[in-house]
């Protein structure tokens, strides 16, 4: 065994770095059981996070192998394909297969409530049982099944999955910077077209007498949902 390539900095960084992502994968896992609304798990989320810890385990495995196993790991075509292998391929696939999990479970309310903790309050009243606010039914009824927050504060699309993270990444800057004061106030106004994207082709919206004259106007905002339909969130002490 070549013990004194235990002290090599890259060798040493690589397999902490892998071990890292193993006890973090474990914990994410972990994490996102506690926050599953209902009852059925993602299936693709719940393989993808075994795969992810199997390319982790590996990668490990082949981080041991030279440490342990080889005297001079550059000295052939193959230790050189082992140790890219170990240290670059593997942690890649890791890396990309659970980035893609923590968007996906970046969109569950309690994520949105951990980063929020200026919404608090209203996030209270949305779970509140009691609480006849519009967010609140949606979320007690299951008008929307599960990640209620992230479905009504973002359009359909590629483009309005990036806009909404990158709304998150100001109110990250905001929070911890301090630029916020209360009572808090919507950035901007509420566009219909988020309740459109869900209620805009459902036969009893369509049908009902009240929506009927305003199917125009609602579509250009220039009547608001809300202006009927509210309060949206109310804050709870």
């Amino acid at each position: 065994m070549c013990w004194f390539k235990m002290r090599h900095p890259v060798y040493l960084l690589s397999l902490t770095l892998m071990i890292f992502m193993i006890l973090a994968c474990q914990a994410g896992y972990a994490w996102n059981q506690d926050t599953v609304l209902v009852p059925d798990e993602d299936p693709v989320l719940y393989y993808a996070h075994r795969i992810a810890l199997v390319f982790n385990i590996l990668g490990i495995v082949f981080l041991f192998y030279h440490i342990f196993f080889l005297r001079k790991p550059f000295s052939n075509i193959r230790t050189k394909v082992f140790m890219g292998i170990g240290l670059v391929g593997f942690p890649l696939i890791t890396i990309i297969i659970g980035n893609l999990i923590g968007m996906e479970n970046a969109k569950s309310v309690k994520f949105c409530l951990t980063c929020h903790l200026a919404m608090a309050e209203y996030g209270q009243d949305m779970l509140d049982p009691k609480s006849n606010s519009v967010s609140a039914l949606h979320y007690q009824k299951r008008w929307i099944n599960r990640d209620q927050c992230y479905s009504c504060h973002t359009n359909y699309g590629l483009l309005g999955n990036f806009q909404a993270k990158m709304r998150g990444m100001r109110d990250v800057v905001v929070y911890y910077g301090g630029l916020w004061d209360e009572p808090l106030h919507i950035l901007s106004p509420f566009p219909n077209r988020d309740c459109l994207k869900c209620h805009g082709e459902v036969t009893s919206f369509l049908e009902r007498e009240q929506h009927k004259d305003i199917l125009k106007e609602l579509a250009h905002d220039e009547i608001v949902c809300s202006s009927c339909h509210s309060p949206i969130h109310m804050a709870q002490e």
